[in-house]
Order: structure tokens, then sequence, then C-alpha cells
């Protein structure tokens, strides 16, 4: 199971359609948009919309989550929803 994470700090939890893995389309739209793979390093990724910084606020928790990781530089953000899951639970 995966966690949307939303750029408002709320949290909601998700499954793929299939029960097992998320369809690039599925990404597509938790993320409004075309994806980008954060690696946590930890068996775990964050899908981010790869254009999020021109259109959509700051996501303070994905933020928090990707610093603590060491998966973004410290001056780095992430903005959107975003959605954390097992790395494989996507194809």
């Amino acid at each position: 199971m995966a966690t949307l994470i939303k750029a408002d700090g709320t949290k909601q939890e998700v499954q793929p359609n299939n029960g097992l893995d998320f369809e690039l389309e599925e990404l597509q739209r938790f993320v409004d948009g075309y994806i980008e793979i954060v690696n946590l390093r930890n068996g775990k990724i964050l899908v981010v919309n790869e254009e999020g910084k021109d259109v959509y606020p700051v996501n303070e928790k994905a933020t928090d989550i990707a610093l603590s990781r060491n998966a973004i530089f410290w001056w780095d953000y992430i903005c959107g929803d975003v959605l954390l899951c097992d790395d494989e639970e996507v194809k």
C-alpha cells in the first residue's frame, strides 16, 4: 500500500488498481502530470510531478522525507502531490 501525500499536508492510503503495482497512467493521475522518481535509498520512492515546481505549492512533508534520506540537496524542495511507495510497486 502506498501513501498519497498532498501538498496541503494531508495523507491518503492508496493502492494500485490491479492490486500489485501502479501503471504509468495511475501515477500520472496522482501527481497530475509527467512523473519523476526520487529514490529514497531504503526500498521506497517518491513519485513526483517532474514540472511541479513551475505550478504547485511546496509539499513540506514530502520535502522533509526526501531531505531526511539525503535524496535531494539541502536547498532543494518538492512541490505538488506526491506518492510514497515501495519501489517494486511501480512498473
